[in-house]
Formats: C-alpha cells, structure tokens, sequence
C-alpha cells in the first residue's frame, strides 16, 4: 500500500561557544499568568536539545519563548511553518533569531495571535542555521501538532551480525498522524536507502512487493537522516501490531543482504524473559545449554535456544512445546522450529499459536506446566522416546530450593559404594528427585527408595511417607535416576513443603529380601 511520502533532509552541524549579546529579544514586563511548554528536539537523533514557552503575562502580552540548551554557533534563524513538519512547508512567521553565543529567543506576538489562537495552530517551529530550511539545528511541533513525547518509542536497527547500524523513533502527536524518523549511524552516503515497513518480525517476517507501508528513503549524497509521516490510523507504536522495519542499500552490493532491521510497534520486546537450562539427564555427555521465552508487546513470544555443550544436534532435530513436564512427556502443544546441525549460534523462533491454531501467550507459557523437547526426529508430530535435550519450563521448572542428601551403606556387601539424592522444589511446589550412584546394582536385583518419619533408620515403628523411586537393571551407572513425586504412599497429594515437614530420612532397601542397605538424612 503506497502512501504519500513527507521527508525532511536535515544537515550535520557544528557547535561552537561564543559570547555576543541580543538586544532584539524583547523583555516581558511581567511573569505569565498562563503557559505552555514545548520539548524541542536535534532532528539528527531525536535528542532533546531546547524548549519553546508559549506564555502570557498579567497585561495580556503574548510571548514565544525559544530556549537553546547549548549557546548559538551563528546567528540562527528562527521561523514558523505551516503544517507539519514537512518538505514542502511554508514560512508563516519569522521569529527573533537567537544570537551567536545565546540560547534564547524571545518574539512578542500579541498584535497577530491571542494564546488560545497559538495553542491551536497547525504549524511547526524551526531554529535555522545560515537561513536554510533544511539546515536545522532545532525543531518541534506546536499546536494541533503536537508531539506526545511520552508514547516515544525508539528502536535499534541491526544487521545481519547483530550490529546496530541505526535508529528509528516513533512520535505521536496529541492530535494528528504519527512521526517516524530514522537515523542510520556510520552509513555511507554513496548509495540509497531504501526504508519500509512489512507485516512480520525481523526474524521470519518476508519482503514483499506490496510493504505494509512506505517510509521515506535516504537518498544517495545526503544526511543520514528520513522523516515520514503515517497515515491518520496509525497514531501509536502500539497500534502498528505486527510489522518490522527494513532497510536495503542500492545500488545492490552482491552477497551483502539487507543493510538493517528492527522490530516495531506490536513486536517490540517487553523486557519480560523466562531462561531455562535445556540439557538431556543420563544419556549423550557434555549436552548443555539454555531455552528462552521473551514476551511482545502484542503477547506474542520470541523463543530462541542455544546449546553451549561439546555435544550438538548432528541432525535438524525438531523442538516442540509440550503441555506436560519433561518426566511425563504430555503432548504436543506448540511447534518452535528445528535446530541446525552441530552449531553453538543462538536459534529464533516466532511463537504465536498452538499446534491447534490457537493463540498462545508469554503469560500461558510461564504460568503452566510444560516443557520443551528436541526429539530426535525431523517430523514435527514426533513424540516418542528418543530425544537429544529437554527444558522443564513454566511452573514445572525448578524454583532453586532443594536438598542434598548422601547416604551410608549399612550392608557388608556395599561397602565403599556412593549414593546422593537430591530433592528439588518445582515452582509450581512439586517435588522433584535426581539420584546418583557409583556401579552397585546387581542385575538379578532391584532398589526402592522410601521417605520416612523421623531421623533413625533403624526404627521399625517408623511410618514410611512416599516413594522416592525404584532402581533396577536399566540403571547401570553411574548416572541419574529422576522422579516427580505427587503423591504419598497412601495416593494422596502431596507437595516439597510436606514431604520436608512429615519426613526425616531416606531409605534404600534391596526388593529380594527387603533389606535396608543404605540410609541418608534429609536436610
């Protein structure tokens, strides 16, 4: 869709510090009774640099007050435009120019305007350098036009590396559509920039014929700088609900891509992020890494991972979101792409719907019980048991609380063997158990791990509280053994808070003959 395009090529200056007096600038008789203040803003890089006063005192006099935060290189000119800030805007007042070494300007326009007339003026104001339009040190709208600097919204511009190569600020105005200026950082001024807005993000939104809409170039031999204005329905950063910002340079450098991308509007990054370990418990060794959640502003989710281990995916392994904790598998919720084979680099992935099409959210995923897998499958509806690495994310992920618990054998045949078991808390309360052991398991024989009351394992009349987990043959250490508890002994429900309040140690008895072999405290 084609909109008119306004732009604003604006020039690089120089600021000096000279003293020089200005005897133009009329002094108000008395303190205004009534006023309105306006941020002035360095059109280069959308930095506050000035204030205009509109004010009126006791007697009625009306004054525009133009103030400088640094003093006057020259002479600078200061003029009223029609409209707003625009190409093709006129000169409607000339004010009191802001002498060389000043900072102020002060123009008495009560024979022309009253206030109200002035806070209701479709115009916008420039501070001018040696009497060019468009060589401007200063600049804001007034009026009708007014910039509502609270709902400013500035974006980082990367490339392909993720270097920042630019800047694009989004200003509303009070009443009127909204301005967008970009600002390239190092560019070179040989080529074209070619800057538009396309419905997706950055990382799978595609180039299309049609843009979403179109913002004004920067053209070959100028400043760095484009200035365009939307159209009336897109008043906020907000209200643009799913676009990116792209720039290419032309003429086109063969193999160089895009020149720089940023995310807008409705896919800027919130700043909440959920991190998890991703890592495969008792299988391929030296698996590590991390899976991340970052919510939008529209509440979609911008998931990324990494896997930072010696051991990674030797195939496009495909990851899932599944609606169950990783030890109990559940279902397919939600697909996040596929990994890239034997790579350390971070992987992003847009999540905006279930496996169903329905939305899904930042706030869902970690306020639920899910987990994510990277099957070792390329089919994205493969669930079996054969994976590469899992992630507990949400409320199944561990809150950091645990216990360490190593036990002592008590039986001649153990002796010197090792055993530790560790009971974690899960955020959403549950109990979660990782043990460790060195090679004592016989293959003819199975172990059960029991909580019970109290501190002394040799106490008959001790009541046991929950099994912890069983050990047989599969388990030919040394390596892990992992169970959730949620339940006692007699099936009922029971969380990590419970079991510290109703247990006191662990036992580990052989099946064969239900002998305890090993005991450890729980503490």
């Amino acid at each position: 869709m084609n909109y008119i395009k306004s732009t604003l090529l604006l020039l690089i200056f120089t600021i000096g510090f000279i003293s020089c007096d200005n005897e133009d600038n009329p002094i108000p008789s008395n303190q205004p009774i009534v006023s309105k203040s306006y941020k002035m803003i360095q059109p280069e890089e959308f930095t506050y640099n000035g204030t205009v006063n509109l004010e009126e005192d006791e007697d009625g006099k009306i004054l525009l007050r133009v103030t400088l935060d640094q003093a006057a290189s020259e002479e600078y000119q200061v003029q009223l435009y029609n409209g707003s800030i625009d190409l093709s805007a006129t000169s409607i007042e000339t004010l009191t120019p802001i002498a060389e070494g000043e900072t102020e300007s002060i123009t008495d326009l009560s024979e022309k305007y009253t206030y109200q007339e002035l806070t209701q003026i479709n115009a916008h104001l420039r501070v001018i350098k040696k009497e060019n339009d468009l060589n401007i040190e200063s600049i804001t709208e007034l009026g009708t036009n007014e910039f509502d600097y609270d709902g400013e919204k500035t974006y980082e511009i990367t490339n392909a590396s993720g270097e920042v190569v630019g800047y694009s600020t989004f200003i509303p105005r009070t009443d009127g559509p909204m301005l967008v200026g970009v600002n390239l950082v190092n560019s070179d001024n040989q080529y074209e920039y070619v800057i538009d807005l396309y419905e997706g993000t950055k990382n799978s939104g595609v180039k299309t014929d049609n843009p979403f809409i179109e913002l004004a170039n920067i053209p070959m031999f100028s400043d760095n700088n484009s200035y365009t204005n939307l159209p009336e329905e897109y008043s906020t950063p907000a209200s643009i609900e799913d676009a990116f910002l792209l720039i290419e340079k032309k003429p086109i450098v063969q193999g160089e891509g895009y020149y720089g991308k940023a995310d807008v509007g409705g896919n800027e990054l919130t700043g909440e992020v959920m991190m998890y370990d991703f890592a495969k418990p008792g299988s391929e060794d030296f698996i590590n890494g991390w899976v991340k959640f970052e919510e939008r502003v529209n509440g979609n989710v911008l998931f990324s991972h990494q896997m930072t281990g010696d051991s990674k995916p030797y195939s496009s392994f495909v990851i899932n979101l599944n609606d169950d904790n990783y030890f109990e598998q559940g279902g397919i919720l939600a697909h996040l792409g596929k990994t890239k084979v034997d790579t350390d680099e971070v992987i992003y992935f847009d999540l905006r719907e279930k496996k169903d099409g329905t939305p899904i959210t930042y706030n869902e995923i970690i306020s639920s019980e899910y987990s994510v897998r990277m099957n070792k499958d390329s089919d994205p509806e493969y669930n079996g048991t054969e994976y590469f690495a899992l992630s507990d994310v949400g409320t199944s992920a561990l809150n950091g609380t645990h216990t360490i618990s190593v036990f002592d054998f008590n039986h001649i045949d153990y002796s010197g063997e090792e055993f530790t078991i560790e009971m974690h808390e899960r955020i959403n309360g549950m109990a979660f158990f990782k043990s460790s052991y060195s090679e004592f398991l016989e293959e003819s024989e199975s172990y059960k791990i029991y909580l019970y009351e109290g501190t002394d394992y040799t106490d008959e009349s001790a009541a046991q509280v929950a099994l912890v987990g069983i050990l047989d043959e599969r388990y030919d250490g040394p390596t892990y053994e992992e169970d959730i508890i949620n339940v006692d002994v007699n099936g009922d429900s029971i969380n990590y808070d419970q079991l510290l309040e109703r247990a006191g140690h662990y036992r580990l008895i052989r099946q064969s003959d239900e002998e305890v072999i090993a005991n450890g405290l729980l503490k």
